[in-house]
């Protein structure tokens, strides 16, 4: 997992070895997108599972969501760009994403959604 960190302006981004491309924006809200594809899921602030969420066409999004695809396709080419990229696991699906992280001057801590922990110091 490679990721960047502007959490003092917008949130986490992060790209897994799968090819998942994710977002945590500051708000609490998510944006997860295969690298390959145009396909995102959107996760609003009260959503943390699957059930209610839907795949939409990153080019044919709502109105209201124009700014966070902007700061993906932002994040996305920074990712793409400054770090290999890998498909270790083709089996791991969009259902794995970053439900929560920490970070201290010590060790960055992410939260998968499949209850994985990662630490990186």
């Amino acid at each position: 997992m490679k990721w960047v960190d502007y959490s003092c302006k917008y949130g986490l981004g992060y790209l897994l070895n799968n090819g998942y491309i994710g977002i945590n924006f500051n708000d609490s809200t998510k944006l997860i997108v295969d690298s390959e594809s145009n396909r995102y899921r959107y996760f609003d602030k009260h959503q943390n599972s699957y059930e209610n969420t839907k795949m939409v066409d990153i080019d044919d999004h709502p109105e209201e969501l124009k700014k966070k695809i902007t700061l993906f396709n932002y994040f996305k080419g920074y990712l793409m760009n400054n770090f290999k990229k890998t498909r270790e696991n083709q089996t791991m699906s969009i259902k794995i994403h970053v439900k929560k992280w920490v970070k201290n001057n010590k060790a960055i801590v992410f939260r998968l959604s499949n209850k994985v922990v990662q630490v990186i110091f």
